[in-house]
């Protein structure tokens, strides 16, 4: 029931890059959706990430972080948890994670913005392919990027809806409890330089 996780990360082992960068343990990737009854969230415990950096001098942000030419994520769907067991089996099922057991973001091109000069961040402007339940959609979606002294963080966030990737928002209770369509994706992602 939670799309995107698209974009990136939480991770339990990190992922390096082909230049020894690498995605550290304190990432979050997480969702937050409504129901009828109460709101609810569920966070990525696990998740898989390749990337490719080259040197570049296109801009401000390539100079000190290198150009990003490749990036795919994968969410496993049985390592989103909430914390409520039956919660997370109705993701698991809305999700179709049997058919399809992981969420997919390819990058396709990301463009950097003018950004904050006086806290030295960035914001950048990514499209790619975002793959749910076996459907896949392109995406759209705004980050911020703040190059540091031994890393890089990038953090956002994502409105979807659960409808356009033919997921029928969940129910429980014989349908007294109904979630909304709309999930808010949340991520704070930590990579070492």
């Amino acid at each position: 029931m939670k799309l995107i996780f698209a974009i990136l990360i939480l991770l339990s082992t990190p992922a390096a890059a082909s230049d020894g960068s690498r995605l550290l343990p304190e990432s979050r990737l997480w969702l937050e959706g409504n129901s009828n009854v109460h709101p609810y969230s569920s966070q990525a415990t696990k998740l898989e990430v390749q990337f490719e950096r080259v040197a570049s001098s296109q801009n401000s942000l390539d100079q000190r972080i290198g150009h990003l030419k490749r990036l795919e994520l994968t969410i496993p769907v049985n390592g989103l948890k909430s914390g409520k067991s039956a919660l997370d089996r109705k993701m698991v099922k809305a999700l179709k994670g049997k058919e399809s057991p992981s969420i997919v973001f390819h990058l396709g091109n990301y463009q950097v913005l003018p950004g904050d000069r006086k806290k030295g961040n960035y914001s950048v402007q990514a499209t790619g392919d975002l793959t749910i339940a076996g459907r896949t959609e392109p995406i759209t979606l705004t980050a911020t990027v703040l190059p540091e002294d031994d890393r890089v963080t990038v953090t956002g966030s994502k409105e979807l809806l659960m409808s356009e990737f033919g997921v029928d928002p969940p129910t429980a209770l014989l349908g007294a409890l109904k979630t909304k369509d709309k999930v808010m994706i949340h991520f704070e992602l930590h990579f070492q330089k």
